[in-house]
This record gives C-alpha cells, structure tokens and sequence, in this order.
C-alpha cells in the first residue's frame, strides 16, 4: 500500500471525491435514502 498522502495529496483527493459525488446521481441521492 501506499505511504500516508500529505496534506496536499489528501486535500486534492477530497476535491476529486467531492466532484465525483457531485457528478453522480445516484451517490448525490444515497445519503437522502439513507437517512429517510
């Protein structure tokens, strides 16, 4: 496995993770479902 990301690495994967959710319908609806 990989080393630990740094901050930078760590903070562009959670950019990249943000807009991938974003981008997906059906992540972007998962938590309501969950929830409700």
């Amino acid at each position: 496995m990989a080393p630990s990301p740094g901050p930078r690495t760590a903070k562009q994967a959670a950019l990249i993770t943000n807009r991938n959710m974003a981008e997906s319908p059906f992540l972007h609806r998962l938590p309501t479902e969950i929830a409700s």
